[in-house]
């Protein structure tokens, strides 16, 4: 089993062996837990496996797999828009 401090350390070293846990697992329960406690997601981190469980038969699963990809796609946004002004700036 999985603690909060090996999903951190996993974020923080190899983002990818996260997606591949979840891959493996059947329990949502368990998916919930490594979601629920990811917290602060590195910019490198990657989330691609977050989408094949928009599709899981578990709402809470689905649920937590959105809010996560919220918090990926704020940041990208956010990102763009740091790009696009300091462009507009150092174009003028």
């Amino acid at each position: 089993m999985l603690t909060k401090e090996d999903i951190s350390n996993l974020k923080e070293t190899n983002s990818s062996e996260i997606g591949n846990l979840v891959k493996n697992l059947r329990d949502g329960a368990s998916i919930n837990f490594i979601l629920e406690n990811l917290g602060y997601l590195p910019a490198n981190f990657d989330g691609d496996f977050l989408y094949t469980l928009l599709n899981h038969p578990q709402a809470q699963v689905r649920l937590n797999a959105v809010k996560i990809l919220e918090n990926l796609v704020k940041k990208l946004t956010l990102l763009l828009f740091l790009i696009y002004t300091n462009q507009r700036v150092t174009l003028q």
